[in-house]
This record gives structure tokens, C-alpha cells and sequence, in this order.
């Protein structure tokens, strides 16, 4: 199920990113959709609108230390398609407005539009207009991506600075708290204790100890560490498949 059915039982599991079945999905569709510089996957899907349009789709991943993944996300860029033997422009991607109508268009069809009979003359063309679709389309996604990108640079540095701000916090809060400790222990009378009770005591203090002495290098290095994973090494685009939205009937 993937809408919230309010319960778990034997009979619901509710699945989440790292759950064993969406994991296998995903590397299936990993595989065998995102090729390096190969586009292998062009598609045909079919609206009531009267418009033929071009839908190319690429994947935009960010990478950080140790090829750590920070970010990604799937890139559209919709057009009006004309055949492209008698089109006098390259295809001019669509407005951001016009480009979400064409979007819930293409999601309408897949989820309610059956596959109707497509002529073989059209297939043929679409098979043919195809690599001049993506060459015309490609810098266009390029473009969008690296928008995309800026924004996801300026999103994980700022979750870099509040987290590492947030550990200063939790470290100095450790320091207060220790020393804090340390204070009340002196008040205490260790020769009147139990055994066990002393020495427990005293293993507390010789950690507390060294941890007062490792904190100082932590508050200088820790901070900048954090930042440090939030930064981006590598980017990578790529495309994921073509997808044409074909008029009932056409």
C-alpha cells in the first residue's frame, strides 16, 4: 500500500526508502534507467489533450566526501512536438506553467489512459525523431539542472551550519554538564561510601576527566567536520528517458 492506512498488521507493512522491496525496485529502476551518456528508454503515452508534446527527463545527483550521495532529483523539461523533417526550430521547452500542465497530463495518462492502437507510421517517426529530440532538448535540462543545483548547494550548506552549530551547542552543554558534576562530587564524602559505590564513583571521574580534556579539540574540529559532509565534490547529469505524449486517436 502506499497511502497511510491508519494501522499495521499482519496483513499491512507499511514501506519506507530502506525497506528490502522498495530497495529492489529501485536498483531495478537504477539499472536499467540511468545510463551515462546512453539514452536507451523512449517511451509512448497517450492524453485526451489534442497536443502532441516531448517530455525528457534526467537525473541530477550531487556527491560529497567519500562519493557520499547529498542530493537528487529528477529533471523534466516538456515541449510542443513537431515532426521534426518539416520543423523550421529546435523544440523550445515549455513555460513552468505550461510545462506542470504537460506533466499532469503525462501522470493522468499513465495512471488512467490505457495504451490504444498507435499507427506504425507514427511510431516510426517518433523512432526517428528521437535523437534529434534529445539533442535539442539536452541543454535545455543541462540549464535546469544546474539551477536546481545552486539551490541544493545553498540548502545543504545551510543544513551544514546548523548542524554544526548544533553541536557546538550539545558540546558545550556536555562541558557545563561535567564540570557541573565535578562540583557536586567535591561536596561528597568518598570514604563514607560502600566498596562498589566508590570505585564506581571513581571510574566516573577518571571519564569525566578525560573527557574535559578531549572536549576543547572537539569544539575546534567537530564544526568544521560537519560542514564538511554537506559539501558537494561532484556533480553528475544524466539522462533518464524521452517520453512522448501523444493525442487519442492522432
Amino acid at each position: 500500500m502506499f497511502r497511510d492506512p491508519n494501522k499495521v498488521t499482519d496483513e499491512v507493512v507499511q514501506l519506507h526508502l530502506e525497506h528490502p522491496v522498495v530497495q529492489r525496485l529501485l536498483q531495478r529502476f537504477l539499472s536499467q534507467g540511468f545510463v551515462h551518456d546512453d539514452l536507451s528508454r523512449t517511451c509512448l503515452a497517450q492524453s485526451r489533450d489534442s497536443v502532441s508534446r516531448v517530455v525528457l527527463l534526467g537525473r541530477l545527483a550531487l556527491y560529497g566526501p567519500g562519493a557520499a550521495r547529498l542530493h537528487e532529483e529528477i529533471v523534466a523539461v516538456a515541449a510542443r512536438w513537431t515532426d521534426s523533417k518539416i520543423r523550421g526550430e529546435p523544440l523550445k521547452p515549455y513555460e513552468r506553467e505550461t510545462e506542470a500542465i504537460t506533466l499532469n497530463l503525462l501522470y493522468k495518462s499513465l495512471i488512467e489512459s490505457p495504451l490504444r492502437l498507435v499507427p506504425e507510421v507514427v511510431t516510426a517517426q517518433l523512432r526517428e525523431s528521437a535523437p534529434r529530440d534529445v539533442s535539442q532538448l539536452w541543454p535545455h535540462l543541462q540549464e535546469r539542472a544546474r539551477k536546481i543545483e545552486e539551490s541544493a548547494r545553498t540548502a545543504l550548506e545551510r543544513r551544514g551550519n546548523e548542524e554544526a552549530e548544533a553541536m557546538l551547542r550539545i558540546l558545550e552543554a556536555q562541558r557545563k554538564q561535567i564540570e557541573a558534576k565535578q562540583r557536586a562530587d567535591a561536596q561528597l564524602v568518598f570514604e563514607s561510601m560502600e566498596e562498589d559505590v566508590r570505585r564506581q564513583r571513581e571510574a566516573e571521574r577518571i571519564f569525566q576527566n578525560k573527557r574535559l580534556e578531549r572536549l576543547p579539540e572537539e569544539l575546534a574540529t567537530e564544526p568544521e567536520r560537519i560542514r564538511a559532509i554537506y559539501r558537494i565534490h561532484a556533480v553528475r547529469v544524466e539522462p533518464v528517458g524521452l517520453i512522448y505524449l501523444w493525442p487519442v486517436g492522432a
